[in-house]
């Protein structure tokens, strides 16, 4: 087989036609055979073949065809895909489609159920007869492709495509649905995986690639849970090595997320849903991909009402710049359909090669063409400029605009070095002496980043982003070293930009650093008071910037004059067409926003308060977060008083611990005049006043003594508890790590009932059986190992590799658990620590804590949201530890925030394992390792205390965290 250069893919989701449907079917106008779905996007997929060369091989619908599974709205369904099959030329065995939970007929469904009333029957699962419309049509849809499936027996289906040596898994995610609302959820049940776990094995095999098409949310990741595949955790156990892409509808936020580092999910939103249907701010969504051998590509369509036609959908693509998104993937076992694997480099692995013979930058579009060809066996980093000066400029499909995943440590290393060596030899006369300037400086630089401060702290994100890496390289080059603050940076590169790079090579400063931070502070906060905005024409900027050039005596001409010097002289403002200007980075003006805050507030009052009603909202996140890192005066106290009124201030507490870790001066006077207001009767006081006590005493804990009696007597039960819970504490056995930190308690032994009941909500077969198992004392790790203690080992251990997720701020908090570690990372800085994993028998003796509820508060699942995050309440996102209900051994978040390794192999039960607390370890050892707890992204019963799962140990995951202990006699 011939290797294929790419595979292209229409991708439509949540068309519903039916009362809802926002276009018409067979509209009776003027414009009726325009004015439909069909019509307008056909119009869209003949301009994206002709500007784009995009011509789908492949038709995939994830479900919601209709809207109430009535047999005339799949009439009008096959009527609008047959037009779309005629366009394409393809043929209807071209298509794949999977139902939604809009596909199924309710009235069919309600009527089984009352038969099987009438009959005095329990209805059975799946409920067949919810699907005989889909049924009817689906049959009628493939009768010429007898292959394609969908039947009692397997109400699912896998469609193969010989030619393009490709198979899709149509999983069926509305197993459980029903008329019941309660029923309203995504489920493909084991069943279902097991089967095409068998089946996808033999493609796996032959080299094929793989899709999984489901119309469910596979990450849950969706605010509502019903819109959610509620049993996503047994597609990872089962199928997380099968798939090489899933595509899913059932959703409007329409992100690129991954199951696995090499599985990327695209989800698309409803194709055409009424407006009123849709939140608001949402569009009605398609996409076209387009899979090569090494990379992944998507052009994201929104329907623009106002202009009548498709668009391109910014939305989707991180940044909201642009509408198509390509990513490297290092696809597996895909020889086949692709070709087999060569030594060739990725783009990103290619940066800045100094055997290359290109310029720095190529601005003609003509000349990038002919370079390409002439190069053929090059990789070229073509611009950060996707579009040029001039009005001819329109690059065509071959200039696919990349964003870039975050850079390794060796790619980084590589960089540098790379960057260094252009840069050297071409200001150097001597090629010789510049290569051993060159690699000296690289190597100066390479030690400066892993030193603890740029690896435990946030500036440690800025150096794994290409664009600011290239920033970071010339500071580094001008100054001989570097700030530990991203703010100070952010203030480095500017000046380097702007002054010092052009002074060092003899050209003429066209605006100096203090007089361009100046004017572009107030642009810059008018482009941020609009979430998303990131560019704007020379007229929109004009009168923000005047009066600043005014101010600083610019005589250099207009404002127009002044932003192309800054475009042309220093790259900090791009053109990203000849009338729209924009930041080369959003960083710079989140940077610059956040200085004009300082800047008007010491004047304006308000400024600060209106800031501070946006705290939560991840467009102005960093802009707060730079403001406190701003010194001579710090705005922490005026800032934070603001912050503490509001119910943000408990909503997003992943926030204000970033807040205390990037403040340059920290106060706890806000928290504690939180605490001095009366409490009265308002509970959501009361939530805020407990989180500010527990703040106050991190960062006072003298004067917490003088109002312990005073909260005492607080209305509040857990503000009571707070209390007494303090001076309990004060009798526990506690010892600390000597390394690291880590706090341990001593856990009195015992015995205990191990796994769950089979009568137990949520069980699974490998909770069984429930077994007696002899604990003896050992001590436990109070918190997961945060981040902070994490970093403590990678300064003592510079070749080791940082964690997963370890640039990503959601994930790198001091206070929150360290994510994106393996078992065998664990287990090194166990042994680093002096510690060890728990076994699994200790970990569940530990959580359950002398009780055998479903959780350590008892059965419930809103006593669950006492003690633990989890998808219901983290509001998708991992919080710092110890914030919630601490068990009666004083251990927290044993349910919930991170899933936690422990020593054992994982088994299918615990039939033949040990009883006396020990590891149940295999010997060679087994495959995988058991996980325990549950994480912020799990549903209740995955945060039972009996809940187990298990990773290879080489698995690194945004859930997956660990805690430590240690037996009372030490070496044991």
């Amino acid at each position: 087989m011939s290797e294929k250069k790419s595979i292209t893919i229409l991708h439509l989701s949540d068309i519903q036609f039916g009362a809802n449907h926002r276009f018409g079917v067979n509209v009776k106008t003027e414009d009726g055979s325009i004015e439909t779905l069909l019509g307008r996007l056909t119009d869209d997929l003949k301009e994206m073949r002709d500007d784009y060369g995009l011509t789908p091989e492949l038709i995939v619908l994830t479900g919601d065809l209709v809207e109430l599974g009535m047999r005339k709205e799949y009439d009008d369904f096959s009527s609008f895909i047959d037009g779309v099959i005629d366009f394409t030329k393809l043929t209807r065995g071209k298509v794949a489609l999977v139902p939604g939970n809009h596909d199924i007929n309710r009235s069919f469904c309600e009527a089984y159920f009352l038969e099987c009333k009438g009959n005095e029957e329990e209805p059975i699962e799946p409920y067949w007869r919810k699907w005989k419309s889909y049924k009817e049509f689906f049959d009628n849809f493939y009768k010429d492709f007898p292959g394609i499936t969908f039947t009692k027996e397997k109400p699912w289906t896998l469609f193969v495509f010989e030619d393009l040596e490709l198979v899709v898994a149509g999983l069926n995610s509305t197993i459980k649905e029903s008329h019941h609302d309660n029923d309203h959820y995504g489920w493909c049940g084991e069943n279902q995986y097991r089967w095409f776990d068998d089946e996808l094995k033999a493609y796996i095999k032959r080299g094929w690639f793989r899709i999984a098409a489901v119309h469910h949310n596979v990450r849950r990741n969706a605010t509502e849970d019903d819109a959610n595949l509620r049993d996503e955790k047994n597609l990872k156990r089962y199928l997380k090595e099968s798939f090489n892409l899933i595509l899913h509808g059932h959703v409007h936020d329409a992100d690129m997320d991954w199951l696995t580092n090499v599985c990327p999910i695209l989800a698309t939103g409803s194709a055409a849903l009424k407006p009123k249907n849709l939140p608001s701010e949402i569009p009605n969504q398609y996409q076209i991909i387009q899979i090569k051998k090494n990379k992944i590509s998507r052009w994201c369509r929104a329907y623009s009402n106002k202009q009548k036609k498709w668009i391109g959908d910014t939305l989707p693509v991180n940044g909201g710049n642009a509408w198509k998104q390509g990513q490297t993937v290092t696809f597996k076992k895909v020889f086949s359909t692709f070709g087999k694997d060569k030594e060739d480099k990725k783009v990103s692995d290619a940066t800045l090669q100094s055997d290359s013979n290109m310029d720095d930058e190529i601005r003609d579009y003509r000349q990038k063409a002919e370079a390409l060809s002439v190069y053929s066996n090059c990789r070229f980093v073509v611009t950060c400029r996707f579009a040029g000066y001039s009005p001819t400029v329109r690059l065509n499909e071959g200039f696919l605009e990349m964003h870039v995943r975050p850079l390794t440590g060796d790619q980084v290393e590589r960089f540098v070095h790379n960057w260094y060596r252009v840069v050297e030899k071409g200001l150097a006369k001597d090629p010789e002496l510049a290569k051993g300037i060159a690699a000296e400086k690289a190597d100066n630089l390479i030690k400066r980043l892993q030193e603890p401060d740029f690896r435990t702290s946030r500036v440690f994100e800025l150096t794994r982003n290409p664009l600011l890496l290239t920033n970071i390289c010339l500071v580094h080059r001008h100054r001989g070293e570097l700030p530990g603050k991203r703010a100070r940076l952010y203030e480095e590169c500017i000046d380097v930009l702007l002054e010092h790079w052009r002074e060092a090579k003899g050209l003429k400063v066209g605006v100096t650093a203090r007089d361009g931070c100046r004017a572009l502070q107030p642009a810059a906060y008018w482009l941020h008071s609009k979430k998303g905005r990131t560019q704007a024409t020379a007229e929109e900027l004009k009168p923000h910037i005047e009066p600043a050039l005014k101010a600083v005596d610019w005589k250099e001409g207009t404002a127009g004059d002044f932003l192309r010097t800054i475009r042309d002289d220093s790259g900090l403002l791009t053109g990203w067409d000849q009338e729209n200007y924009g930041f080369m980075h959003l960083g710079f003006q989140e940077y610059l926003t956040a200085r004009e805050i300082r800047t008007r507030a010491f004047e304006d009052k308000t400024i600060l308060r209106e800031l501070a009603l946006h705290f939560g909202e991840s467009w102005w996140q960093e802009v707060g977060l730079l403001m406190l890192a701003l010194e001579d005066p710090s705005l922490f106290k005026p800032y934070m008083r603001e912050v503490v009124k509001l119910p943000a201030f408990i909503k997003h507490t992943s926030l204000v611990e970033a807040c205390l870790t990037d403040a340059a001066e920290k106060s706890a006077r806000p928290f504690f005049e939180l605490l001095e207001i009366r409490p009265g009767k308002d509970k959501e006081l009361w939530e805020r006043q407990l989180y500010a006590l527990k703040i106050a005493e991190r960062l006072d804990t003298g004067a917490i003594e003088g109002i312990k009696q005073k909260l005492a007597n607080h209305p509040s039960l857990d503000i009571r508890k707070w209390i007494t819970g303090k001076e309990e504490q004060a009798f526990l056995d506690i010892i600390t790590a000597e390394r690291g930190g880590c706090e341990l308690i001593r856990i009195p032994g015992g015995v205990f009932m191990m796994g769950s009941p089979e009568s137990e909500e949520g069980r699974y077969d490998d909770e069984g059986p429930l077994h007696r198992v002899n604990v003896p004392d050992f001590y436990m790790g109070r918190y997961p190992v945060t981040n902070e203690e994490y970093g403590l080992y990678l300064q003592e251990n510079p070749d080791s590799r940082e964690p997963e997720y370890w640039a990503g701020r959601e994930f790198n908090q001091p206070g929150q658990p360290v994510v994106g570690v393996s078992w065998d990372d664990a287990k090194k800085y166990a042994k680093w620590a002096g510690l060890r994993l728990p076994t699994e028998a200790e970990w569940e003796y530990a959580c359950r804590a002398n009780t055998q509820t479903r959780y350590y508060p008892g059965d419930k699942e809103e006593e669950l949201g006492r003690a633990s995050w989890y998808h219901r309440n983290s509001g998708s996102q991992l919080h710092p530890v110890g914030e919630k209900e601490p068990n009666s051994f004083c251990l927290y978040d044993m349910h919930g925030n991170v899933w936690e390794w422990v020593e054992d192999d994982m088994h299918k039960n615990y039939n033949g394992g040990p009883n006396d607390g020990s590891a149940w370890i295999d010997s060679p050892r087994g495959s995988a390792r058991v996980i325990r707890g549950g994480s912020w992204f799990s549903v209740a019963h995955y945060c039972r205390s009996a809940i187990r799962d298990g990773d290879p140990p080489d698995f690194r995951d945004l859930l997956l965290g660990f805690r430590l202990s240690r037996s009372v006699s030490l070496g044991s």
